[in-house]
């Protein structure tokens, strides 16, 4: 895929405008000064003198912010919300290798991906960040409007991102962008991940009752249960405290509530590989995709080796240890 320069930088351009834009009309006295307006989060300043507060350096170390305390109740909470990322970080991972137009992530690469997923969440909670450190759609809406999908594209972006927490003032100005402008972003770039998502439809057959109906019900369910749960806490009542936290904690999250619905409905009602897409996923995950599938035909497509590991032997691949880690890829090839 060959696009412009400009189609590279344009969310970078977007987002300098929009900033330089609420920068003016902040100055100009176009946004209120009210603080409990939600106006007032357009403006740049809306952060206060957070820059000059910030300090020049500033490293993360173990305990920081305290020291360390176990709960029942924190660790099934965070335990489900684990797995409900496992879930969405393989979803994501099978639209990052569509949006970078190469062949569909085999097992080893999922494992591999969950795995080290896992290593930086560790890491990043044992320095005192309350977020898990995992996959996330907007950077592949990012790699579909920009058709950038280089990986030293994305080690120079750690990089950046290891060098505004330890500079607090590069830090500090990343977080002065508005509100406003960080949304249209983040519209733009949900908005095209979903659409890649939503692009695996063209594998089924739309025409099916069947598929039809799967579909449409999985995403009301996945819409209305949270709504409803939501607003209606209170009525989770078990008689088990923390059997009471999981189930709202389940029933809270669109895609555990959608995709559970349509697992359960795609494997109990009657169709066949084709009409359910099965065949199509099955051969790319055996790396025997079909090319001549319309989406496929115009497609730079490696095959699996793009997911094997750099400066791992064939030796060692081959070899019994690795056999027994399904990290890493051990075909002839």
């Amino acid at each position: 895929m060959v696009l412009s320069r400009t189609y590279r930088v344009q969310v970078l351009i977007s987002v300098l405008v929009g900033w330089a834009l609420s920068g003016i009309l902040t100055a100009s006295g176009y946004f209120t000064d009210d603080k409990t307006s939600n106006e007032y989060l357009a403006r740049t300043d809306a952060k206060g003198d957070i820059i000059a507060q910030a300090d020049f350096f500033e490293m993360p170390y173990p305990g920081k912010f305290g020291g360390y305390s176990y709960s029942i109740a924190g660790f099934t909470t965070f335990l489900i919300a684990s797995l409900l990322s496992i879930f969405d970080s393989v979803g994501d991972y099978s639209a990052c290798a569509r949006a970078a137009r190469v062949a569909h992530p085999p097992k080893f690469a999922f494992n591999r991906g969950i795995a080290v997923e896992g290593l930086a969440t560790v890491m990043a909670g044992s320095l005192g960040c309350c977020h898990s450190t995992v996959s996330y759609g907007g950077n592949i809406g990012a790699i579909s409007i920009t058709g950038v999908a280089s990986r030293r594209v994305f080690q120079l972006c750690g990089g950046l991102y290891v060098l505004a927490a330890t500079i607090g003032k590069v830090g500090a100005l990343f977080i002065t962008i508005p509100m406003p402008v960080l949304g249209g972003s983040s519209i733009v770039l949900t908005g095209l991940f979903i659409g890649v998502l939503l692009s695996y439809l063209e594998n089924i057959s739309l025409r099916s009752t069947r598929n039809l109906a799967i579909i449409g019900i999985s995403l009301l369910l996945g819409m209305m249960m949270p709504y409803w749960i939501k607003n209606n806490t209170d009525r989770v009542k078990t008689g088990f405290e923390q059997l009471d936290m999981l189930i709202v904690v389940l029933l809270s999250n669109p895609s555990f509530v959608g995709g559970i619905f349509a697992c359960f409905m795609d494997n109990t009602a009657p169709g066949t590989l084709r009409e359910r897409g099965l065949e199509q996923q099955l051969k790319e995950l055996e790396g025997q995709a079909d090319d001549t599938l319309p989406h496929q035909k115009d497609e730079f497509r490696d095959g699996r080796e793009i997911y094997r590991l750099p400066f791992i032997p064939k030796a060692f691949r081959r070899s019994r240890i690795a056999k027994l880690i399904p990290l890493f890829d051990h075909s002839e090839h």
